[in-house]
């Protein structure tokens, strides 16, 4: 569950990730159609976090920075692909 036992008795925890944190190699694999699909999937939940903080009943106010580092991370896969793909067509 993320909790480790230490020698003195104390546990301690790990932070968990969450599945759609994801480092900027792994977005680079991923097809054009498969970056919009995950962007548009954050943006939504984006949303939906926004609302909730506006009404005060968001629980992970963190999880918002998270996804906007996402979003931002796949807006450089984006970029970095297009700009290889026009590289290769001079």
């Amino acid at each position: 569950t993320g909790r480790q036992q230490i020698a003195d008795g104390h546990s301690f925890h790990y932070p968990r990730k969450e599945a759609s944190i994801l480092k900027i190699e792994e977005f680079r694999g991923l097809k054009p159609a498969e970056l919009d699909r995950k962007a548009e999937e954050l943006r939504r939940e984006r949303f939906q976090l926004r609302i909730q903080q506006q009404v005060g009943q968001v629980e992970k106010p963190t999880r918002l920075r998270e996804i906007r580092k996402t979003i931002a991370r796949i807006e450089t896969a984006r970029s970095e692909s297009r700009i290889a793909g026009t590289k290769g067509k001079k």
